[in-house]
């Protein structure tokens, strides 16, 4: 959002990927990762993503989680592989009957 001023007299120029320029747009991106850098972010994302790894791939090794296999992924974008379609839809199943 912004004034009224500080948007251009040409039609359309909003809707514009490249040539004329995105002054709110450019802004909100700026804004952005300042944010990720000042409020540290991204050590966060490994940080938690770290701790996520090691709870998954320690249930694993105890045998908490059936016909698990492997954890893979980066940060907090993880993956879980199951042996079995059928394995990975009862455990999809029971998060999804658990809820947030």
């Amino acid at each position: 959002m912004s004034r009224w001023e500080n948007f251009s007299a040409e039609r359309g120029r909003l809707s514009s990927t490249w040539g004329a320029g995105d002054l709110l747009g450019a802004m909100q991106g700026v804004l952005t990762i300042d944010a990720i850098h000042e409020d540290g972010l991204l050590a966060n994302v490994r940080e938690r993503g770290a701790q996520l790894r090691r709870r998954l791939e320690d249930a694993i090794a105890d045998g908490d989680v059936p016909g698990a296999v492997e954890v893979r992924g980066r940060g907090l974008m993880l993956a879980v592989e199951f042996d079995t379609k059928e394995r990975r839809d009862a455990v999809l199943e029971t998060a999804f009957r658990r809820g947030p």
